[in-house]
């Protein structure tokens, strides 16, 4: 209960793999060091995600706006339905590793899989800053088991 009420930006975390492309919706994940560039993000183990980035090379962090809950609910369901992730209207893969990056979100963050660490039930993955894209938004938060945007 404790952490329910802490505020927490929104983002999906997509990446690619042997199996395909593969994003959800994370909210822990913050930034970890300054020099050089770190986040870290926890990924429940027995998630499918976490089968995606222990071999995955590059992830993509977009954060979302406040008018986006529902692309957050679309990544966050269980499973997750992939195939807005092969929908050239919405995605583009800008990087020879086929690196799925959402159109819509603006503000995202290519990073390099550094490492990863058991933490109990989770993995905390350490993630290199490569490159951002960041355009002014409203981001959607999370709290108290709710979305929220800065101005509410």
């Amino acid at each position: 209960k404790f952490m329910r009420y802490m505020p927490a930006a929104v983002c999906v975390i997509s990446t690619y793999s042997s199996k395909g492309p593969h994003a959800m919706t994370a909210s822990s994940f913050t930034s970890c060091s300054l020099t050089p560039p770190l986040f870290c993000l926890n990924v429940k183990t027995d998630s499918s995600m976490f089968s995606y980035l222990k071999e995955a090379s590059l992830a993509a962090i977009h954060l979302l706006s406040e008018e986006q809950a529902e692309l957050s609910n679309y990544f966050a369901s269980k499973p997750p339905t992939q195939e807005v992730l092969l929908d050239s209207q919405k995605v583009h893969y800008p990087f020879d590793n086929k690196l799925p990056v959402l159109k819509e979100c603006p503000h995202y963050a290519i990073t390099k899989v550094d490492k990863f660490i058991q933490a109990g039930d989770h993995h905390i993955f350490i993630l290199e800053l490569l490159k951002t894209e960041c355009k002014e938004f409203s981001p959607l938060i999370y709290c108290n088991q709710a979305y929220k945007g800065i101005s509410s």
